[in-house]
């Protein structure tokens, strides 16, 4: 009993993100979903607060345990399976990548651009840029 007193907390404070991921262009490779909780780290996938790697499917749901926070997440999709975001001669990415909050940017967002307060179970949408 004693023990069921003690993991009762972890629960009140634990919310659902669900993460829906569309515009996914095929099946080859994998998905790396990066989660921040903040700016100092951001889009460094090797210091994300957490790090998921799924199969690629055309349209990915994935649904995690979250505090209360303020987070940003961040997605590519690593088609050839090198475990990094290639980038074209003048660094453009040239696999898929998108962001919480699907920001309309012209170069590399900010933890800013992507956050979103996360206060109760909350679904977000993410699209997949090309």
């Amino acid at each position: 009993m004693r023990f069921l007193f003690l993991l009762f907390p972890i629960y009140i404070f634990a919310h659902i993100l669900s993460i829906q991921i569309n515009n996914i262009k095929n099946n080859k490779g994998y998905i790396y979903i990066s989660i921040y909780k903040n700016s100092n780290n951001f889009l460094d996938k090797n210091k994300a607060y957490k790090t998921i790697i799924l199969k690629s499917s055309t349209n990915l749901n994935y649904n995690l345990d979250l505090k209360s926070g303020v987070y940003a997440v961040s997605i590519f999709h690593d088609e050839n399976s090198n475990g990094i975001l290639d980038r074209n001669f003048f660094h453009f990415p040239k696999e898929g990548y998108g962001f919480s909050t699907n920001p309309f940017l012209f170069g590399k967002p900010t933890f800013s651009d992507a956050e979103f307060p996360l206060k109760d179970n909350q679904s977000i949408i993410i699209k997949m840029n090309y």
